[in-house]
């Protein structure tokens, strides 16, 4: 049984809550952990969860976890996906957008063996309409989600073209987000409830095959987290 977690933790919470809701995540006992807006200044938060090997890259605020009972990690490192630049997003001022990167950790499961790709990602926001279709009035920022998306399909493809079981783990930003080799969590739960909202599902756990179980977990957050099994 292998049982990966990924969790949106809003940037704008303070030290405490942040760290509460990384603790309720792991009380879950996930096996493999990825984390979002995760940005340096909550350096040193995750050192208090001594049971995972953590992986904090200085830039693009996605960071992994992997339980050190389980895994010994042989690598790590993080993949570009955007640029900084500007776009059409509301809220940012002048349109300045930073640059987005991957977390990648690959590490040796103790039990059989496999060695593991983990990949945190999180896309550009604001990109989806109420039809659940791109919108119109952000095309700049459209465009920088699809490159996105290319750039994080490149390093599921070159995870898989090596022989690695992989898992890409994040916040879409997009319900119905899927990423060709890999199976969302979601395809387990079809009828489930969202994870931003009643109904919107954008962040998953995309695995080789689908998960035997998939939950929610509700924190400080304005996401939910989600906790997959795998049999």
């Amino acid at each position: 049984m292998l049982v990966v977690a990924t969790a949106n933790v809003l940037g704008t919470l303070g030290r405490r809550d942040a760290r509460a809701a990384v603790a309720a995540v792991l009380d879950h006992e996930p096996d493999l952990v990825a984390l979002q807006e995760w940005h340096p200044w909550r350096a040193g938060l995750l050192r208090g969860f001594r049971d995972y090997a953590w992986h904090q890259p200085a830039l693009g605020g996605c960071a992994t976890g992997a339980r050190r009972t389980r895994f010994e990690r042989v690598v790590r490192g993080s993949g570009r996906l955007s640029p900084p630049g500007r776009a059409d997003r509301s809220g940012r001022l002048l349109g300045l957008e930073p640059p987005r990167r991957a977390g990648l950790t690959v590490q040796r499961d103790f039990v059989d063996g496999t060695l593991v790709s983990l990949i945190a990602f999180h896309l550009a926001s604001q990109v989806q309409g109420p039809d659940h279709a791109f919108r119109a009035d952000r095309p700049r920022l459209v465009a920088r989600h699809q490159l996105e998306t290319a750039a994080l399909l490149r390093l599921v493809d070159e995870s898989l073209a090596a022989g690695l079981a992989t898992y890409a783990c994040g916040d879409s930003n997009f319900h119905g987000f899927r990423i060709p080799g890999l199976v969302s969590a979601w395809d387990a739960r079809p009828d489930a409830g969202g994870t931003l909202g009643p109904a919107r599902r954008v962040d998953d756990v995309h695995g080789p095959t689908a998960p035997s179980d998939v939950v929610t977990v509700r924190t400080a957050s304005d996401h939910l987290a989600v906790v997959a099994t795998y049999a």
